[in-house]
């Protein structure tokens, strides 16, 4: 199965999947496979009836019963092991020769001994029913063997699509919520700040009448403010910087960032090792808990680089200065006023140092071995330092 088809059938099983949905093409084709395979069994059965001693035709009817029951692979197997077990000694030989020339045993790719061992077993013409009958065992069981990891790892392939989506969308979302949290909070402090401000009004001039002596309001308001002519050009859009220090919120994004990375890192590996997994391995990843075990890594070990960041072991230009690290907001309302296209009133722009801790927790949350690796050269520094200090 391609990995296409596999995150189609995930996205299906994500959002479309309900009680009047057509079953997927590997479900038919495997229930038109189980069919096919019952209606063989039941034809072999009938002929191995009319052959067989008759203490055994009570057994014949049973599996014939069970066949007729609920259709399912494990079953069929079970009938097509028991038949065997049935089979009388003079169709062994001719059984075993069909068996090497079934197109099943072709497709399944036996083992050399095994097939080996049994061109052998038909050469030799003094071969008992016995070694015979436990050859055909050993060739329908690898068949049957390796039948269901196929089948079985269509099926984990698609839970492992459907767990990979649903975790990616989570983290799509609280990774959208982290970046909007600052200018949510930014625009609730602007309103706090707003709230306080009062607002004086000059009080109106008092006009004292000569002749009466009284003294009235005068309809004349405040002077009326001095208007500036415009400036030639378009004024550059104002700029708040919001600081991320004031708050968690550079914790916050890295540890978001990490969990991205890991989530990529997890696409990755789904892309890579999805046509070669084997059933152990696609049954292990197939858990629920796996997935969020890896995303949790990652987010911790962005969390690791962001004290390590904090604490200035590293400096330079790669490494980001917290004092800086926060968000341009853009007022796109005047510079855009003239424009075609509809555009926020304020834009969210990262500042270069926020983008650097970005790229950090993006690279400790992808790469798994970062963070041991970046803890064990720490550790051999202040080792060798400590070394050093006390010679």
């Amino acid at each position: 199965m391609s990995v296409f088809a596999s995150l189609t059938q995930g996205l299906q099983g994500l959002f479309g999947s309900n009680a009047g949905t057509k079953p997927p093409a590997d479900d038919e084709a495997l229930t038109s496979m189980l069919a096919q395979r019952i209606t063989i069994l039941q034809s072999r059965l009938a002929t191995a009836k009319a052959n067989v001693e008759a203490g055994k035709t009570a057994e014949i009817d049973a599996l014939e019963v069970a066949l007729q029951g609920p259709k399912s692979w494990n079953t069929a197997n079970l009938v097509e092991l028991r038949l065997l077990d049935i089979m009388p000694e003079a169709s062994l030989r001719p059984s075993l020769q069909a068996t090497l020339q079934d197109g099943r045993v072709l497709d399944a790719g036996l083992p050399a001994g095994l097939l080996g061992a049994a061109e052998a077993t038909l050469k030799d013409g003094e071969a008992t029913g016995a070694s015979q009958r436990i050859l055909l065992h050993a060739i329908v069981e690898q068949v049957q063997w390796v039948e269901t990891k196929k089948y079985r790892l269509r099926r984990l392939t698609t839970q492992i699509a459907n767990t990979v989506l649903y975790w990616a969308l989570v983290s799509t979302i609280a990774f959208s919520f982290a970046i909007l949290v600052p200018l949510l909070a930014h625009n609730f402090d602007g309103r706090q700040e707003a709230n306080k401000i009062t607002t004086t009004i000059a009080p109106p001039a008092l006009v004292t009448l000569t002749s009466t002596g009284s003294v009235l309001l005068s309809q004349a308001g405040p002077p009326a403010p001095v208007v500036t002519p415009a400036t030639v050009g378009t004024p550059e859009p104002a700029k708040i910087e919001i600081a991320l220090l004031e708050r968690p919120f550079g914790l916050i994004w890295a540890f978001m960032f990490g969990i991205m990375g890991a989530n990529l890192s997890i696409l990755y590996f789904f892309r890579d090792r999805v046509s070669t997994m084997s059933i152990e391995e696609a049954e292990w990843n197939a858990k629920w808990y796996v997935p969020v075990t890896k995303l949790l890594i990652g987010g911790l070990g962005a969390v690791v680089v962001y004290f390590f960041l904090r604490s200035e072991i590293v400096t330079g230009l790669i490494a980001p200065n917290f004092a800086a690290l926060g968000f341009s907001v853009h007022d796109t309302s005047k510079s855009a006023s003239g424009s075609l296209m509809a555009l926020p009133e304020k834009i969210l722009i990262p500042s270069a140092d926020l983008a650097k801790l970005a790229i950090w927790s993006l690279i400790a949350g992808t790469s798994e071995s970062f963070v041991p690796s970046v803890l064990r050269e720490t550790e051999q520094k202040l080792s060798a330092r400590t070394g050093k200090t006390t010679q």
